[in-house]
């Protein structure tokens, strides 16, 4: 039993330590189960603020919406996210020349130092900055016909973390696409070790148990 136990607590530690996803790291224009939704839908998992420093949010406007203005099969497809604005006629209407779109992920119970997130973005007209938990990665890219990649290795922090995208269009319209691999390695689950005065007072308890038994004993004897 014991064996089967402490085989059981090594698979535990093993799978508990193995490389995982961020599950919480989702594309853009994709819902729960991280499949694509239909143009003109809200984007469940990214905010559009308005902007005019990069690095400075503005005015929230709302959930960000999949574009929806005969564009969106325009640009660069991917198969696991669609282009996304603050609106869904991607600013046809020329109300969000400058748009950040915010997400975020969970990296609660993670070795923060084995977490890599890949970012593969794109926009119409251009993205100025990225920003992760307030700091400049310093990542620009211009163009709507192909994905910029770029590693994010290091700046984690325990728990929620933001990634801000500073997006621009120079003219109607406008879009924005953005999607992930990651990787990380979960940390073994803790365990509590008893403190002494509680060992104690299970022994205790035992020894009554065992004081009680050898009574009853010795009155039937």
């Amino acid at each position: 039993m014991r064996r089967i136990a402490l085989g059981l607590t090594i698979a535990l530690l093993a799978a508990s330590s193995a490389s995982a996803q961020v599950p919480t790291l989702f594309n853009t224009g994709v819902d729960a189960a991280g499949n694509q939704l239909a143009p003109g839908s809200i984007d469940p998992h990214y905010l559009a603020y308005t902007f005019s420093t990069v690095g400075t949010p503005g005015s929230l406007v709302g959930s960000a919406e999949l574009i929806q203005n005969g564009y969106e099969f325009y640009y660069a497809q991917n198969p696991t996210s669609r282009w996304i604005w603050t609106n869904k006629n991607g600013n046809l209407d020329g109300l969000y020349y400058n748009s950040l779109l915010r997400t975020t992920f969970d990296l609660t119970g993670y070795d923060l130092t084995t977490v890599a997130i890949t970012v593969n973005m794109a926009a119409d007209n251009y993205i100025a900055d990225v920003y992760m938990n307030g700091s400049s990665l310093a990542q620009s890219y211009a163009g709507f016909f192909s994905y910029y990649t770029f590693n994010i290795t290091s700046g984690f922090v325990n728990g929620i973390n933001t990634l801000d995208f500073y997006a621009v269009d120079q003219g109607p319209p406008a879009a924005f696409n953005a999607y992930y691999s990651t990787q990380g390695r979960l940390l073994p689950p803790t365990t509590t070790t008893p403190e002494p005065a509680s060992i104690v007072l299970v022994a205790s308890g035992l020894l009554g148990v065992f004081g009680v038994a050898r009574r009853r004993r010795n009155a039937n004897a």
